[in-house]
């Protein structure tokens, strides 16, 4: 117990490894467990039900498994586990889980977050990501896999983050961000393909072409309500967009309306039935489009009362998972490099 400060407080019942550092005026609860190569540089805070795993580093004011900031917490033994090899800068506050929502917040592995952020109750953060400097997430918010957040970034509650997605700095996001995608702006929206971000993770040049055609067919055939027949060559790229408008009778080339949304879907998974990336983000789209104001975990709360969302649970039945592509299983196929890493 040598790396431990004299001026640190470790209350009786704690549980660290040998080479466990605990740097001047850390407090560490009695019901915390740290795993091996861990560091509490100093003023680092860890309360509650806390498990932390091997060779994070935690910085300065740093307060882990503080009590959720939920009016509906009734004082249920909660908890908050977090896996290796993170780093948590300074001022970041990460609370422990309610009843309401499992009882567990939980951080994977290999993450960076930065100064001032706020990981809130029942939150979920997958691995390898980077929220940057005072991003916000509200309660119950799941961050997959890989996921980049700058700076200011504010998400609401019951909100996904979809993996290998890039939201903008000071992005207000009220719905769910599909993966692989840029997403920022105000009113924030999908913007295009992280294909930079796609690229350093080893993703195939043909794996990241389809997801750019998913997009513009998935997000730009909205915008686009009229191509005249003189403009042959606009005309030809987009006409698998559109459909005859089965009101206006007999309709001429140049005056055909978007397929709904749901129709394009169903022409992507059709057209690339193989390519798990095109699939999972289809997927994903799905379960928004009949979220709760588009986020499909909130339709799943076994707390809502108004239960207008599609997928909102009778009383006494079990709630399901969402659907979903493991990401990990993406990466191992299309990225051995990434996985290596």
């Amino acid at each position: 117990m040598s790396n431990i400060h004299p001026l640190a407080v470790i209350e009786p019942g704690a549980e660290l490894a040998d080479d466990v550092f605990v740097g001047p005026f850390c407090f560490v609860g009695r019901h915390a467990r740290i795993g091996a190569g861990t560091r509490l540089v100093g003023h680092v805070t860890v309360i509650g039900r806390t498990t932390i795993g091997q060779h994070n580093t935690i910085w300065p004011h740093a307060t882990l498994g503080g009590d959720p900031q939920d009016l509906k917490y009734t004082g249920e033994d909660v908890f908050l586990t977090i896996g290796d090899h993170n780093e948590i800068r300074e001022n970041t506050t990460i609370h422990a889980g309610t009843g309401n929502g499992g009882g567990v917040t939980k951080v994977g592995s290999d993450n960076m977050i930065m100064v001032g952020c706020h990981i809130a109750h029942d939150c979920v953060v997958g691995n390898h990501c980077l929220l940057a400097n005072n991003v916000l997430l509200a309660g119950h918010v799941h961050v997959q896999d890989h996921a980049n957040l700058a700076g200011a970034a504010a998400v609401h509650h019951y909100c996904t983050i979809g993996s290998f997605c890039y939201v903008g700095g000071m992005t207000p996001v009220a719905k769910d961000v599909p993966p692989f995608v840029i997403y920022e702006g105000d009113p924030a929206r999908e913007r295009g393909i992280n294909s930079i971000g796609l690229e350093r993770h080893g993703f195939s040049a043909q794996t990241i072409k389809r997801l750019k055609d998913s997009f513009k067919r998935l997000f730009r055939a909205d915008r686009i309500t009229h191509v005249p027949t003189s403009n042959r060559r606009r005309w030809y790229a987009f006409k698998s967009w559109f459909r005859s408008d089965p009101d206006a009778g007999a309709v001429a080339d140049d005056a055909k309306v978007p397929a709904s949304f749901a129709e394009r879907l169903a022409a992507l998974e059709a057209e690339y039935p193989d390519d798990k990336s095109v699939q999972q983000l289809c997927l994903f789209l799905r379960n928004r489009t009949v979220g709760q104001s588009g986020r499909y975990r909130e339709s799943l709360r076994k707390d809502d009362r108004r239960k207008r969302g599609a997928a909102a649970l009778k009383e006494g039945e079990d709630l399901p998972e969402p659907a979903a592509t493991p990401v990990e299983s993406i990466a191992a196929e299309q990225t051995p490099a990434a996985t290596e890493a």
